[in-house]
């Protein structure tokens, strides 16, 4: 097999795109702007389209909310063109990709665009453009000069979320403009009973912006809008001897944080979910907060089931004062291997997400609280408020310093990595 027909196969699955894919991707319009959901076949348009007109010689720009986030889709383009790629014509730092064709393939984020400058470009593809937090003014001052040379056209493609660019784009009429959505009950690969289930276990406000692609408005409610205090709050929860236990961790000095989570995996009836049965703080830093852990865990002398730990990536970061990093304190105090430590070095969990994955956690009522000794915790999941046009949390560090609540997020996102996870354990609970 040579190294063309080899990439035939590769690409050979795109060539029957998808309804929605055909009208977004076939525009002539310079500016699309597409609101879209997960599982709309919005990425594998992009990744097939980048891979066409960069073997046409074309050069292509993809645009993705920080540096890490382009990784992903610069490997899966990378794997497809590799027979088609200059020699020494690849930047893995800065995702640079030429061919030789003599088309090109680049990578930049929303939080440097700037570097777009200088930069021509037939085709701009912007993804997750929801988390794009640029003035209009500001970042069509960037974009629209690099489409100037090759008369170039851009998309826009983000979850429909409003107070964002990607809605406020969608209320542009201009003949350079066309408006799309891209969504997951129009893809004919998903189940259309599945798509019946996620409407069944999903928040409605969720459903019809993950998956119908309708602009919602959770501006005004509580951050955490489907937590209900006779549900989730629950006097004192026992712990299973055998489950393990897992510590999350929030490494603010005033204080600092830990709260103590057990996931059971037993039905609803007999107290499965996932429960925050102990909160612990400390005014000071880690070490101390590390003895007041101990002496809990100590106190437990039933348990027999392993320890895990979880929480904020600052924690990885050394501290100058005792040239340690606070995973490195809580490894050496509790003496937990970093074999058990769960999502410590990775980025926070983006808050947008968060938003959706926590409150679907809540909506499925597989979250407990323990609200005689996670008091901080119960209060903050009552008081959380989004900055407005945003998932952003507003934060007082005299009043709603929401560090238990922070702690709390991490927690579930060590739990769950997708939507789908949290959706699947709690069908196994029920």
């Amino acid at each position: 097999m040579n190294s063309t027909t080899q990439y035939e196969v590769i690409i050979q699955p795109s060539i029957n795109p998808l309804p929605d894919q055909e009208k977004v991707f076939s525009s002539l319009s310079k500016l699309n702007n597409v609101p879209s959901t997960r599982r709309s076949g919005k990425t594998s348009g992009i990744i097939y389209n980048n891979c066409i007109y960069g073997l046409q010689g074309q050069h292509i720009a993809n645009v993705y909310p920080t540096h890490d986030d382009c990784k992903e889709i610069y490997l899966k383009i990378e794997l497809a063109l590799n027979p088609f790629i200059k020699q020494n014509g690849r930047d893995k730092s800065a995702f640079i990709m030429r061919l030789i064709t003599g088309g090109s393939i680049r990578f930049f984020s929303y939080e440097a665009f700037a570097r777009v400058r200088g930069k021509k470009f037939h085709k701009v593809y912007c993804d997750e453009f929801q988390e794009c937090r640029m003035s209009e003014k500001e970042f069509f001052a960037a974009l629209l000069p690099t489409l100037a040379d090759f008369r170039g056209r851009a998309w826009f493609f983000g979850t429909p979320k409003k107070g964002t660019l990607i809605h406020s784009f969608s209320e542009k009429i201009d003949p350079e403009w066309s408006q799309f959505k891209m969504t997951a009950v129009n893809n004919p690969f998903i189940n259309p009973e599945e798509i019946t289930l996620q409407k069944k276990l999903l928040d409605p406000l969720v459903f019809a912006q993950e998956w119908e692609g309708e602009f919602v408005d959770f501006s005004g409610e509580a951050w955490l809008y489907d937590f209900k205090r006779d549900i989730h709050l629950v006097k004192g929860i026992g712990i299973d001897e055998y489950s393990p236990l897992m510590l999350c961790f929030d490494f603010n000095v005033d204080p600092c944080t830990c709260l103590v989570k057990q996931k059971i995996t037993d039905k609803l009836e007999n107290g499965g979910g996932i429960n925050f049965i102990k909160e612990i703080t400390n005014v000071g830093g880690t070490t101390q907060l590390c003895h007041k852990v101990r002496n809990y865990l100590d106190s437990l002398k039933f348990f027999k089931g392993a320890v895990w730990v979880t929480g904020d990536s600052s924690g990885s970061k050394n501290d100058t004062r005792s040239n340690s990093t606070d995973y490195e304190i809580i490894r050496k105090e509790l003496s937990i291997p970093f074999a058990r430590f769960v999502d410590t070095r990775k980025q926070n969990p983006n808050l947008s997400y968060s938003r959706d994955l926590v409150n679907t956690a809540f909506y499925n009522n597989i979250i407990y609280i323990d609200s005689e000794n996670c008091p901080i915790l119960a209060r903050d999941c009552s008081i959380a408020k989004p900055k407005e046009g945003s998932d952003n949390l507003i934060k007082d560090r005299s009043l709603n310093k929401l560090d238990s609540f922070d702690a709390m997020r991490y927690g579930i996102h060590a739990d769950f990595k997708s939507i789908k996870e949290v959706l699947r354990f709690a069908e196994q609970l029920i």
